[in-house]
């Protein structure tokens, strides 16, 4: 933005001069998009489609500190896109294609105070999970992040828990960045789950295709 690096957003001041507050938001290109946007007191709310910002691991939805851009651990965690987020006397509201917040089944809307004691952090063993494109036509690459070797396990279920696709089954994977392709071209249109799962660890999250 005028020639300064800024990710997605960035903060101008009164003069039109970009400040220095700069999230360095990041996930898996071109599909980063910052959708909604909401400031109240010293905090900005930011929703969209990306993996992490100020260098932590942060899907979908953060809270920021307005002056630094750090990020505040006292709102919950959503998993899945956020589009549209506003703010009125404390609570911020949230809308999206998400199934939970924090630890607690929340499908597409919630409204949130921030809690005095955080959410427990995301699990070590797993540092992010996304799908890329999503929706999907054709295909999609699931691209997750391990922080040791794992046996890992990837089921793509429709909404009848029926298993549609089975991408790996116990493969032994080493620490690092990973990825999948799972081709969509033989299922119908609509909203299925995909689930990683590592022993006795799991995360699931909300795949969209399209025809």
């Amino acid at each position: 933005m005028d020639g300064a690096p800024r990710a997605f957003a960035a903060a101008i001041d009164g003069a039109g001069r970009i400040t220095d507050w700069n999230l360095g938001l990041y996930g898996p290109i071109p599909n980063v998009s910052v959708h909604a946007l909401a400031a109240a007191d010293s905090t900005v709310y930011i929703g969209g489609y990306f993996s992490g910002l100020s260098g932590v691991p942060r899907e979908y939805f953060a809270a920021v500190d307005a002056r630094t851009g750090r990020v505040r651990e006292e709102y919950p965690t959503i998993d899945g896109n956020v589009w549209a987020i506003e703010t009125d006397r404390g609570s911020v509201y949230v809308g999206g294609g998400f199934g939970r917040a924090g630890a607690h089944p929340q499908p597409n809307f919630v409204a949130i105070r921030p809690s005095r004691t955080p959410d427990p952090p995301p699990t070590p063993d797993l540092l992010a999970i996304l799908a890329a494109p999503n929706p999907a036509r054709d295909a999609t690459t699931i691209r997750y992040s391990l922080a040791g070797p794992q046996q890992v396990s990837l089921t793509l279920y429709d909404l009848q828990g029926r298993a549609v696709s089975r991408p790996l089954v116990r493969a032994l994977q080493s620490a690092g960045s990973q990825q999948v392709q799972i081709s969509t071209t033989g299922l119908r249109a609509g909203c299925y789950l995909y689930r990683l799962d590592m022993g006795r660890l799991s995360a699931t999250r909300k795949l969209v295709v399209v025809k």
